[in-house]
């Protein structure tokens, strides 16, 4: 998103999803109030832009960071890829994640990670299926 400005998204306090923007570069352009919530990065993680620090930080909430980091470089290394999972961190804190590329025109310009809590209950039944 060459030019663009980076800014929160806090026009949109009723948002449930916790929203970051990542751009071609992997550069953070965009996120909302529920996005720190979540993860509990600090505004000066955020201010970095930085996306490979802001991962650095969260990775030790994940339940194996190993297999995090793996996923991560994964889905970037598929620019055209939309992603849906279900989490669950070490804290039993479950969540979806949802990311997928943000275009403009043809053109790939950024990838939106979108997530939201959800509960153990539902974590547990999709592993049944």
């Amino acid at each position: 998103m060459n030019g663009a400005s980076n800014f929160c998204l806090t026009e949109a306090p009723l948002l449930q999803e916790a929203i970051l923007v990542v751009d071609s570069h992997r550069r953070i352009v965009s996120w909302n109030y529920e996005f720190v919530k979540l993860w509990g990065l600090s505004t000066t993680v955020l201010s970095t832009l930085d996306d490979q620090q802001a991962l650095k930080t969260i990775a030790d909430q994940f339940l194996d960071p190993v297999a995090f980091w793996s996923e991560i470089e994964s889905i970037y290394a598929q620019a055209e890829l939309e992603f849906h999972d279900l989490v669950l961190l070490k804290e039993e804190r479950y969540f979806h994640r949802h990311t997928y590329p943000l275009r403009l025109g043809k053109l790939i310009v950024a990838r939106v990670w979108k997530f939201y809590y959800t509960s153990g209950m539902e974590y547990n039944a999709r592993l049944v299926i």
